[in-house]
């Protein structure tokens, strides 16, 4: 019983000196953490594309879509970053593109960082590729002309945290067609250049200000 009580105080008096230290796991874990986005989740708009349904003179009006990324008006686009290397999206636009004419859009695909080691932020170059659906109605004949195409994106990232900006290329390849017309057909063909006579193959630009959280 003795060796008992002088195990028990030589215990007690090492503790007192020798005071328990936080667990060094928790501290890198914590210091890890901190090295994180905040979230892989984003949503922002394209604000060339607002500007783009206004009025302009001829001039501007011709290449407004061209720097609007072929969006028009109200813009929203989404996604989720799934690895460093893979981020999924999605963008919707809707707007007059004149007094005659509303477009309605939607493009769904993925762009894939190939330099991208890492989770620090996706500040980085990226390639991709999309389908766009879009919806062109004559507001006054209520007829509607429907679209898919598939095309290629190649831009950077700027990201901080919780605030990104995405500049990118887009590239379509080829556009599929119908209409609510009677006696319409579909069609399919190749599809590089809004003025093929002028470039044979000309991309738009897209510019994205996104709120990661």
């Amino acid at each position: 019983m003795k060796s008992y009580w002088i195990l028990l105080a030589l215990m007690f008096t090492v503790h007192a000196v020798c005071p328990a230290q936080e667990h060094p796991v928790g501290v890198t874990a914590t210091n890890n953490k901190s090295s994180e986005p905040h979230s892989s989740w984003f949503i922002g708009t394209n604000p060339i594309a607002f500007l783009a349904a206004f009025q302009w003179e001829d001039n501007v009006k011709r290449y407004m879509p061209e720097v609007a990324g072929l969006e028009y008006g109200f813009s929203l686009t989404g996604g989720y970053f799934r690895s460093p290397k893979q981020m999924l999206e999605t963008r919707f636009a809707a707007g007059n593109i004149h007094q005659i004419a509303r477009v309605v859009q939607w493009h769904l695909g993925m762009n894939y960082f190939p330099l991208k080691k890492n989770h620090r932020w996706f500040d980085d170059f990226y390639l991709g590729g999309f389908f766009k659906f879009w919806d062109y109605t004559n507001r006054y004949t209520k007829i509607h002309f429907y679209n898919i195409a598939p095309y290629l994106t190649l831009g950077y990232l700027f990201d901080s945290k919780t605030i990104f900006i995405d500049v990118r290329l887009n590239q379509t390849v080829a556009v599929y067609s119908w209409s609510s017309l009677e006696h319409s057909s579909a069609g399919m063909d190749w599809f590089f250049s809004p003025w093929p006579k002028f470039l044979p193959v000309m991309p738009s630009l897209t510019f994205s200000l996104a709120w990661r959280f």
